[in-house]
């Protein structure tokens, strides 16, 4: 297959990923849907990480883009989404996977299905940097569901209550981008923007691994997410009172002290098995 057949553009945006990275490009290449091409874009790495990218640049599909100076991570995102030009997309942390072999696949038969919906969400398994499974997180959703609804939830729990976009159609980004002043809350802000008035689609499965891991670029930018949950509702005018405004700061600092208690709590958990045998341990109900 050339990239002239694919559907669905995977981006991967990764700095100095030598830990990860053969994880998630392994997971992609795992996908029983095959009308892919991928997109790794590497934004100034110091380790090895091209070296890794190397081993696989031997298939078609799998493309390399390279920044000359640190583009800086949201300038890096945004880098990826102009480079798509398939009806859909996927954007996957280097450090994240594709938690079983049909992930891309289930999500792709929604979107061709539900023709008016932008985004395919689903629930996401936690690992730490070792691959070991830490918890699954159900957001308890099945289908349609209103994308303002998870809008106004996230900026009152200071938590993306929407998870990790497993499949987006590309025509609903309508030129947005991850917004440069909202660090610690761009996917919130995307996925905000994507689903504006729209529903948005739930498949009640862990079809994406979400790693917890010190190394982590967003632990850093916590001190941050108060003021930018308050910055999300105004860009968006989601209407705030005064009690929201009381109830966003509470729960600001209760995500800060869970984030950081589940870090530690990652570390501690030793690995059962290999990521690769992740995917074969899943729930499978939902298998194509």
């Amino acid at each position: 297959m050339t990239n002239d057949d694919a559907l669905i553009t995977v981006l991967i945006p990764v700095r100095n990923g030598e830990a990860f990275l053969a994880d998630a490009i392994e997971s992609v290449l795992r996908q029983t849907f095959t009308r892919w091409k991928l997109v790794i874009s590497d934004n100034h790495s110091t380790d090895r990480t091209r070296s890794i990218v190397e081993r696989y640049l031997s298939d078609p599909r799998v493309q390399l883009l390279e920044s000359e100076v640190d583009l800086g991570m949201t300038a890096n995102f945004n880098k990826c989404l102009g480079s798509v030009k398939t009806k859909y997309y996927n954007l996957l942390c280097h450090d994240d996977f594709l938690y079983t072999p049909y992930s891309l696949e289930l999500a792709y038969k929604v979107l061709e299905k539900h023709a008016p919906v932008p985004v395919v969400y689903s629930d996401l398994t936690f690992v730490n940097a070792s691959g070991a499974r830490l918890m699954v997180r159900r957001f308890h959703r099945t289908g349609l569901i209103k994308g303002s609804e998870i809008a106004r939830r996230s900026i009152l729990a200071a938590r993306n209550l929407f998870g990790i976009p497993l499949l987006v159609r590309t025509v609903s980004l309508a030129g947005c981008r991850y917004d440069e002043a909202l660090p610690y809350v761009i996917d919130i802000d995307l996925s905000i923007a994507t689903s504006k008035d729209k529903e948005i689609y739930y498949i009640p499965e862990p079809l994406i691994a979400n790693r917890y891991h010190s190394g982590n670029s967003t632990s850093s930018l916590l001190r941050g997410l108060h003021p930018e949950m308050l910055a999300l509702a105004q860009k968006h005018k989601i209407p705030l009172t005064y009690l929201d405004r009381v109830v966003i700061r509470f729960s600001a600092w209760c995500t800060t002290i869970a984030r950081r208690a589940f870090l530690m709590y990652s570390r501690q958990v030793k690995p059962e098995s290999s990521v690769a045998s992740l995917a074969e341990s899943a729930d499978v109900k939902h298998a194509p």
